[in-house]
């Protein structure tokens, strides 16, 4: 295939992964993830979105371990759910999603001294609600065919297509556009569980 065709191809994608890296940019910018640009209210409107001091905690409160236990699994379960079946190469790295939850679920536990921000699982949320349920057809055709770009990976074989065979120009875009959203989207899902392991670790 031409080079010209292949950036024909790759240009109809431009819109939507524009969305895509512009949300997932100001999700990490939001939370401190990202520090370009310098915003020095940022720590004040994280609070002000929700936060609970670890001192503060009864840890004898076993009923509250429970809730909290509940409603980290009924959101490890929805994730789990939510995302695979709408992001196509979660379904086919099924693990993907869980692993993200028991790595941001752990990394809670670690910090279970700091500051417990609402924001860290709220606003993951809200940018993969945008990634996943915008009703636009550009960014809907791209969540499709992730798994179709990764699928370049000689190691790859997903539904019938190991890689893109006598496209090789066309298969590294690709590939290198699925790698760019996948990494960034596993990140969200395990910040999403940070708060929810420091609320665990802090009443065990």
């Amino acid at each position: 295939m031409p080079a010209s065709e292949v950036f024909a191809q790759a240009m109809e994608h431009v819109p939507a992964l524009l969305l895509t890296y512009l949300t997932i940019f100001v999700a990490y910018w939001t939370l401190g993830i990202i520090n370009i640009p310098r915003w020095a209210g940022r720590d004040a409107v994280l609070d002000r979105i929700g936060q609970i001091d670890p001192a503060g905690i009864n840890r004898q409160s076993f009923s509250a371990l429970a809730v909290i236990s509940i409603v980290s699994l009924f959101m490890e379960l929805l994730l789990i759910r939510w995302v695979t079946s709408e992001i196509r190469v979660f379904a086919y790295f099924k693990s993907f999603v869980l692993i993200a939850c028991f790595l941001g679920f752990g990394l809670g536990c670690y910090l279970t001294h700091k500051r417990i921000r609402i924001a860290y699982t709220l606003i993951p949320l809200i940018a993969l609600a945008i990634l996943i349920e915008v009703p636009w057809d550009p960014m809907r055709r791209l969540v499709m065919q992730l798994s179709a770009f990764i699928a370049w990976f000689s190691d790859v074989h997903m539904f019938g297509r190991a890689y893109f065979s006598g496209l090789p120009l066309w298969g590294f875009v690709s590939a290198a556009m699925a790698v760019t959203i996948v990494i960034p989207v596993f990140g969200l899902v395990a910040l999403s569980f940070v708060p929810i392991g420091q609320l665990v670790g802090s009443y065990l």
